[in-house]
């Protein structure tokens, strides 16, 4: 069975996968691009499916909010991993994901697949987009992948103040980034298409 963690990274793959293939491709099959397909249960490729068809279907509405906070890098300027995982993330908290969760492991996985500067970036527009979403689901349930989770607090802190929140750190442009808009090179140093998940 896999874990979270590795749901979620296989749902960014999926979702770069059918991004970088076109309007009209179909998702691939999860058990296909898994380096270790047989810790994937029925359930486990299901939930992978939902997450990455959630965000995809939402992707102009994800897209549209990072660009209001970052109007001179909208999605055809962020490289395509950013995309696929401000897209996953923008869907996990519309889902109800608490906002540490969703930020902590979108900024992980930028630090894994995307460039130096892409996790700054991401954290600091996730940060403001949660702000606008409400921050936190307000009753018990679970993660976007089925898990169960303690019930929310709904206290709307910020990812790097909140108490026992995950260690998240943001890197000083991050702040300005989302606020006045990228500068030349920045996020991700200026170079299309990133890491490849």
């Amino acid at each position: 069975m896999a874990t979270p963690v590795e749901i979620r990274e296989m749902a960014l793959r999926l979702l770069y996968e059918r991004d970088a293939s076109g309007a009209d491709a179909d998702f691939l099959d999860p058990v296909e691009i898994s380096e270790q397909p047989d810790r994937l249960s029925s359930g486990d490729v299901r939930k992978i499916r939902a997450a990455a068809e959630a965000a995809y279907a939402g992707r102009v509405e994800a897209d549209r909010r990072v660009e209001e906070l970052a109007p001179t890098w909208p999605a055809s300027r962020q490289p395509a991993v950013d995309r696929a995982i401000l897209r996953l993330a923008i869907a996990e908290l519309r889902g109800g994901v608490k906002r540490a969760i969703v930020i902590n492991e979108a900024v992980e996985l930028a630090k894994r697949y995307s460039t130096e500067k892409s996790p700054g970036f991401i954290n600091g527009v996730l940060d403001k987009i949660a702000d606008r979403l409400g921050g936190v689901s307000t009753a018990a349930g679970g993660d976007a992948f089925g898990t169960p989770t303690a019930k929310a607090e709904g206290t709307g802190e910020r990812v790097a103040d909140g108490p026992g929140a995950p260690e998240v750190t943001e890197e000083p442009d991050a702040e300005r980034v989302v606020q006045d808009g990228p500068r030349g090179g920045e996020p991700g140093g200026g170079e299309p298409g990133g890491g490849e998940p």
